[in-house]
């Protein structure tokens, strides 16, 4: 039976990653399909989860983003305090939401689980942490970068990426939104750990 490692982040704060993640055999975590956020994987299904009237709910609220270019989707499937139809309580998120490339199968090659913070700096100091501790127990070194937000080009994103084979990559990121947005949307400073498959990958080339 295949080893499920969960990236359960509400319990990174207290205890070790092996402990809280589930990381029995850490050294054969190798493949993107093996990482979970909310139970949901790369390679699975969100029918798994919701019946299609609540998807097609969820799949046409505002808060789900399309991609330019494509017909993927990132569908907001689990909040802290869940406010429509078919929407799910998150475990250890704020928020959680899974990336699909139709509204047929619902495929899913993306998982992405948030947490805001207050300060800026409050959010880097738990991504450095967690970036350690994913390099101690998978061996796997993290690629540091500083950018402008792809949504919002005067808002800064704070990068630590871990790229597995075939173009796979888990990433943690921190972004400080602009004064407007936290003004006008009430957007906070957020953490977001995300599982990022090669098709999610492309989707993204072709939209930024």
């Amino acid at each position: 039976m295949k080893k499920i490692y969960h990236f359960n982040m509400r319990y990174f704060f207290i205890y070790s990653l092996v402990l809280c993640l589930g990381f029995i055999y850490p050294s054969k975590a190798n493949n993107i399909e093996e990482f979970q956020i909310e139970e949901m994987n790369v390679g699975g299904s969100l029918l798994d989860f919701f019946s299609l009237s609540e998807l097609r709910s969820l799949a046409n609220h505002r808060s789900t983003f399309s991609y330019n270019n494509s017909k993927a989707k990132i569908i907001r499937t689990h909040r802290d305090e869940p406010a429509r139809k078919g929407e799910r309580k998150a475990s250890f998120y704020d928020f959680v939401g899974a990336t699909v490339l139709d509204e047929v199968n619902y495929k899913i090659i993306g998982v992405q689980g948030y947490i805001r913070f207050k300060k800026i700096d409050d959010c880097n100091k738990e991504r450095f942490k967690i970036e350690l501790d994913i390099e101690k127990t998978l061996n796997i070194k993290a690629v540091r970068e500083t950018k402008k937000h792809a949504y919002d080009k005067t808002s800064t994103s704070y990068n630590s990426w871990f790229r597995f084979k075939n173009n796979e990559v888990i990433g943690i990121n921190c972004t400080d939104w602009q004064e407007k947005y936290r003004i006008n949307n009430n957007w906070m400073p957020n953490l977001k750990v995300s599982i990022v498959s090669s098709e999610l990958n492309e989707v993204m080339k072709k939209s930024y």
